[in-house]
């Protein structure tokens, strides 16, 4: 994975990666981060593709099933009380481990337990890299 522009300057690309299900411990009741639930994560990734889109070439992008990958680590290992501590988390993560000058990251827990029935709790945050 290479990167033509430097943390911080706007291409006003994005790479999008939604929908990604998986069953975790995550909660604020000692039920739920026992017994589990499940969530759904989209990630909005900011990225020049402007190489890519010229050399073809998997180098010049990121790379989304790596990126899949540990979304899915994290969210069935890790446990975390609340979902803004795991939005947080996999926000880190992209900007750490894939270099992305900024990601937005929303984290839903699905069917959750409140009285009545609700699709989904959830959160969205959006995270640049620390420049120096």
């Amino acid at each position: 994975m290479s990167a033509t522009k430097s943390v911080g300057e706007e291409s006003g690309d994005t790479i999008l990666l939604g929908g990604i299900q998986f069953r975790g411990h995550h909660g604020d009741s000692p039920e739920e981060r026992l017994i589990g639930g499940r969530f759904e994560v989209d990630l909005a990734i900011q990225w020049d593709v402007s190489n890519a889109e010229q050399t073809d070439s998997l180098a010049d992008t990121v790379d989304y099933y790596r990126v899949h990958k540990r979304v899915m680590e994290i969210g069935q290992k890790e446990r975390h009380r609340m979902l803004e501590r795991l939005a947080g988390r996999l926000a880190n993560m992209v900007i750490e481990e894939f270099g992305a000058p900024e990601v937005t990251v929303t984290v839903r827990k699905l069917m959750p337990p409140l009285d009545g029935i609700v699709g989904y709790a959830g959160v969205r945050i959006t995270r640049r890299a620390k420049t120096t």
